[in-house]
């Protein structure tokens, strides 16, 4: 075996390595107002999620994810915003961050609640419940680890975590 193939063929073996990393856990802070487990109708904003095509369909089937797992945790989606007693907002993304040498990323997404009817007579804008969970490591890319990410966020919703959850990832 030449030289060349016998590095080709390693490079293989790395990259097919590589690509079933799994992160072996994900953590998930939440913290939440008293009055925010009585409210749960809620209507989902999800503004236009990106410049692309692409980009628009892959936000949109996040949004579709994140009114899955709000339903699974009892709540009731509205259509019309006048109707909800709380509007979800949600942002997802990669952080960067240089540690000596190295860069670490981590893969995250925020979802928060806010109380409709405070907005709306007080133009108060403060959240009543944020859940936010996140993982080191980004390789898999948004549209692998995002849906990951909320797929452990509904126990979560609406609720104080006592300190920061580690969930397995399996």
């Amino acid at each position: 075996m030449t030289r060349t193939a016998l590095l080709a063929a390693f490079a293989a073996l790395i990259a097919a390595g590589c690509s079933t990393l799994q992160p072996a856990a994900v953590y998930v802070d939440a913290v939440a107002a008293s009055s925010a487990a009585e409210k749960k109708h809620y209507y989902l904003y999800s503004p236009e999620g990106g410049p692309t095509a692409y980009s628009r369909r892959q936000h949109e089937k996040f949004a579709g994810l994140i009114d899955e797992e709000l339903q699974s945790a009892g709540f009731i989606k509205k259509a019309d915003p006048e109707e909800a007693q709380v509007v979800v907002v949600f942002n997802y993304g990669v952080g960067r961050e240089r540690v000596g040498n190295m860069l670490r990323r981590t893969s995250y997404v925020e979802i928060a609640g806010f109380d409709w009817i405070a907005v709306r007579e007080q133009g108060a804008k403060n959240a009543i419940w944020r859940t936010q969970i996140y993982m080191d490591g980004s390789d898999g890319g948004l549209g692998r680890n995002v849906p990951l990410l909320i797929g452990v966020a509904g126990p979560y919703l609406a609720t104080t975590a006592s300190d920061v959850v580690e969930v397995s990832a399996d």
